[in-house]
């Protein structure tokens, strides 16, 4: 439930396919249940979004993402720390932390569910400069979010990332990562760093995974044969146990690489090659039903 001196500011992405065809269905319940709040696009970057809506932070603003994870993502970036508390309306590809924390898979009953709503505390990750709610993955993970173009998405939705993991499953190469961690020095040829249980819509790496445990969850492949480590991956994400993969909760981690670590950070391509990842625990509230 929102408190009298905050106000609700709506975030859609204008390029997404997955919002135009929930646009018309979107407006006309925001127009009933939010008629005072201000309806807003956003940029890709992270920055431009600070400087076009940096002065709202001091204005007891909760930003809401009417779209997915790279979304929310996307506001957290722009607003966090001044701003704590964020909302989600499930409008994208694959909606992993909406489902995960309960809020309604249908956009209108998302919306009109914000007024009588509670908040969920929830850590994020940060590497670099850059903060994370969902995941981080470099290696095969990177590569497939790289592969898939803004068309194919839009056309084929969830689809375009289980084609992009076929052909990455045959066409990447990835290189050797070495990550210092807990005090140990593992190597491996794909690292994903999870804050949600779920990965790629309903997968799980692990199930003891979860957004307000004070850490997040490294899942690093070591196979050394490229087509194994493929193989582990693919069995791994469907929940089939593999010895030669290594889970383990962290606080903080350090990567280097043998050659260009291909990233992505929640569920959209990214060019930073992190060389620290720590998690910041209790960092932000999420308004869910």
């Amino acid at each position: 439930m929102t408190h009298p001196n905050e106000h609700l500011i709506f975030f859609y992405n204008p390029c997404s396919g997955t919002i135009r065809k929930a646009w018309p269905g979107l407006t006309s319940v925001l127009s009933r249940f939010h008629p005072d709040s201000p309806l807003l696009a956003t940029d890709p970057d992270p920055l431009s979004m600070k400087r076009m809506y940096g002065h709202l932070a001091n204005q007891g603003v909760i930003p809401i993402a009417l779209g997915g994870d790279g979304t929310l993502s996307l506001l957290i970036n722009a607003f966090y720390p001044a701003v704590r508390t964020f909302g989600l309306v499930p409008v994208g590809t694959a909606n992993v932390i909406a489902g995960e924390l309960g809020i309604p898979s249908d956009p209108v009953a998302a919306v009109s569910s914000l007024a009588g709503a509670s908040r969920r505390t929830i850590d994020l990750g940060r590497c670099d400069n850059t903060y994370f709610a969902l995941c981080l993955g470099i290696g095969l993970d990177g590569y497939c979010i790289h592969s898939v173009s803004a068309t194919v998405k839009k056309l084929a939705g969830k689809a375009a990332y289980g084609l992009s993991f076929a052909s990455g499953l045959i066409a990447y190469r990835e290189p050797v990562l070495e990550i210092t961690v807990n005090g140990l020095t593992l190597r491996g040829y794909s690292l994903i760093v999870q804050n949600f249980r779920n990965y790629a819509g309903r997968f799980r790496f692990s199930s003891e995974v979860s957004s307000g445990d004070g850490c997040l969850h490294m899942v690093l492949f070591k196979k050394r044969s490229w087509g194994l480590s493929r193989l582990s991956f693919a069995r791994q994400a469907l929940g089939i146990f593999c010895r030669d993969i290594e889970i383990m909760p962290f606080d903080c981690l350090t990567v280097r690489s043998s050659g260009r670590m291909m990233t992505q950070i929640d569920g959209d391509a990214s060019c930073i090659e992190p060389h620290v990842i720590e998690t910041i625990p209790g960092a932000v509230e999420i308004i869910v039903p």
